[in-house]
């Protein structure tokens, strides 16, 4: 049943579709994430002797390898990142909120608020609306001094004042200037942000506890929100962790808005955390008209069907079109990008992945274009985190199942020993990067030396 159950990936249940094809047609109905978690349990448990204990070890230790982790990626949008909230606060009453976190430019204020705080103080602080608005408070400049700004220092908001705000959401109180592992070891959550050297041709950059553990995180937040022309590119600061002194990182490389090339960075989340699942979170504006799955989405079937299948054929001619059209979009645009004809940077923003395994799409309304830069009020937050929670109900029993056979394959794995540490400060993401094949002595390829060390390239 596990090995049933894990190979079929989400553990959906298929409903039989006779419909006139006779008694011989039989569903395939995988077992519910229960009975997963129970075969789990019941596996992990009744190992007696050495050689089963051993045996489970490796199969525990594969499974859970092979089924990956869950991550949950945030994307940019300016003052429409409080629809981050709504997703984040669903996910939490459902206690599926993953332990990797991504944030990419306004994504990286949500995914901090929740990596840099233990259970208890994100319990606290997530549901607290007036904190939550009277620190969102970055787009305090008139028009006019932000065209002065501009004219004078070439940007229209003061980077060291978008610094202060961010130590709030990265909970400046409990640990000042709190790095990347420094959030990891508090709370347990993998924090990731996403980068963008200044370069045309320079590859975003994901930085993690991994690849940059001691890497200030509220700089880190002002780099990836660094817009050109809104704020001037940024440099990371590291903590020295024997003094606390900060510095900046060796190469004072200059980053911008991690939006332009890697919204939802799901490639780098699959080498930095065998993220095989990644839930986007997409609040983007731009990023709408290149949003289009044509085989349809979690409770969004498209509107043709294969053979087999059953069809929803009302509107084909329409969708067909729109496909068409946003298809060809997309590669006139990317054709322009890969012969360097796009001014800047603003080829890779239109040509890039706006979507995860499974993405949540709050209902964006067309006045949502002219608050972009705005300070969001305590009503408008109301109104954005309920239309987070609504977006996020829609995809919760495919999450439900897929975070429930994770959880019980790292149970199992912590108490079979599998992992190097079962604690919860260990992480439970402690497995995804071995530092050698000594950690796993039964899941072994004979063609390496058992001392071999892998390769933690990141990204």
């Amino acid at each position: 049943m596990v090995s049933f159950s894990i190979l079929s990936r989400f553990g959906h249940r298929r409903r039989e579709r006779a419909r006139g094809r006779g008694d011989g047609v039989v569903a395939s109905v995988h077992a519910p994430p229960s009975q997963v978690a129970a075969s789990v349990d019941w596996l992990s448990s009744t190992c007696s002797d050495d050689e089963r204990t051993k045996v489970c070890r490796s199969l525990f230790g594969v499974a859970r390898e092979a089924y990956g982790a869950t991550a949950l990626a945030l994307s940019g949008g300016g003052a429409l990142g409080t629809y981050h909230f709504g997703v984040v606060r669903a996910l939490h009453d459902s206690r599926l909120l993953p332990d990797a976190i991504c944030g990419t430019s306004a994504g990286s204020i949500v995914a901090s608020f929740c990596c840099c705080r233990n259970d208890q103080e994100l319990a606290r602080d997530l549901y607290d609306d007036s904190a939550l608005s009277n620190n969102l408070k970055c787009f305090e400049s008139t028009p006019w001094e932000c065209l002065k700004r501009l004219y004078k220092h070439g940007a229209c908001y003061d980077s060291e004042r978008w610094m202060d705000i961010a130590r709030w959401f990265a909970n400046d109180a409990a640990i000042q200037n709190m790095t990347f592992l420094e959030a990891f070891e508090r709370s347990g959550r993998a924090l990731a942000i996403t980068v963008c050297a200044t370069g045309k041709k320079a590859p975003p950059v994901l930085l993690t506890h991994k690849t940059s553990p001691h890497v200030v995180i509220i700089s880190a937040i002002v780099a990836t929100s660094a817009v050109p022309r809104l704020l001037p590119p940024q440099i990371l600061l590291e903590k020295d962790p024997s003094s606390g002194e900060l510095r900046p990182q060796a190469g004072s490389e200059l980053y911008i808005d991690g939006s332009i090339a890697h919204d939802i960075p799901a490639a780098a989340l699959r080498e930095a955390f065998n993220a095989r699942f990644v839930v986007a979170s997409q609040v983007n504006p731009h990023m709408q008209p290149m949003f289009y799955h044509a085989h349809g989405d979690a409770g969004e079937p498209n509107r043709w069907g294969s053979v087999g299948e059953a069809s929803w054929r009302g509107g084909y001619a329409l969708a067909a079109l729109e496909l068409f059209l946003r298809k060809d979009m997309a590669a006139k645009l990317e054709f322009l990008r890969d012969v360097d004809a796009t001014p800047g940077w603003s080829g890779r923003v239109f040509t890039q992945s706006p979507r995860g395994c499974v993405t949540i799409t709050p209902r964006l309304r067309w006045t949502d274009g002219f608050r972009l830069f705005s300070n969001p009020t305590p009503a408008s937050l109301r109104n954005d985190c309920r239309e987070g929670r609504v977006a996020t109900y829609q995809k919760l029993a495919m999450l439900r199942t897929r975070v429930h056979v994770e959880r019980a394959l790292q149970d199992a794995c912590a108490q079979l020993h599998v992992d190097r540490s079962a604690d919860r400060t260990g992480g439970s993401l402690a497995w995804a990067t071995p530092q050698t094949l000594a950690d796993f002595p039964d899941v072994r390829d004979t063609a390496y030396d058992s001392g071999a060390d892998f390769a933690d390239d990141g990204l």
